[in-house]
């Protein structure tokens, strides 16, 4: 962006922001002072987009007077906001202990961090067991979260590394997560406050 002080006196200029540069815009200088004829470049940056939706945004700026507000000028043009996709993969929790059995359920938790719906395709590997995602594809809003059980098989006791991961068919937003299931032989402990049940016997007459 270029300020010119058009006027025949030295002059101040305060720089406002305005439209979505008022959102998430900062200028290199808020402030500029110009020799009568003189012209300075300031630069805006944009930052904090990640909330907005694809479309068309209007932003200004504005460079008002010091000495007589009544001297002022704006611009103002339009900027486009591109669509993009990305993801993340998280599995909850990250790490479990399974007693007495060789099959559990984990979550794989999937975020769309893009600013747009996107599709994501859905696999989970357990070297040297087996998995089974509960959905193989889904649709996410920007920004939306969604969890999906995967199940998970091991032929013996022992730690198993879980990799869940979501890919995009339309672009190559990718994202992974490793996951940990250990497998203890043994029969799991009673829980800590059991409830007994005893029967109850009644003599009729």
């Amino acid at each position: 962006m270029r300020v010119t002080n058009h006027g025949a006196l030295a002059d101040v200029y305060d720089l406002e922001l305005g439209g979505l540069a008022a959102v998430g815009g900062s200028l290199s200088a808020n402030v500029v002072s110009l020799a009568p004829g003189a012209s300075q470049t300031v630069q805006l940056t944009l930052s904090e987009l990640d909330p907005l939706v694809p479309q068309s945004y209007l932003l200004s700026v504005a460079a008002v007077s010091r000495a007589n507000a009544l001297i002022a000028d704006e611009d103002t043009t339009a900027v486009a906001l591109l669509g993009y996709e990305a993801v993340q993969v998280a599995w909850f929790p990250a790490s479990q202990t399974v007693t007495g059995t060789l099959s559990a359920q984990v979550l794989l938790v999937i975020t769309n961090t893009a600013n747009s719906n996107a599709v994501y395709d859905l696999s989970a590997v357990m070297a040297g067991g087996s998995s089974t995602v509960g959905i193989g594809q889904i649709v996410l809003p920007a920004h939306g979260t969604v969890q999906v059980v995967v199940n998970v098989a091991a032929p013996q006791a022992g730690t198993y590394s879980v990799v869940g991961t979501a890919d995009s068919p339309n672009s190559p937003a990718s994202g992974s997560a490793l996951a940990t299931v250990v497998f203890v032989e043994g029969v799991e402990p009673p829980p800590a406050n059991p409830v007994i049940y005893l029967p109850l016997i009644m003599r009729v007459p």
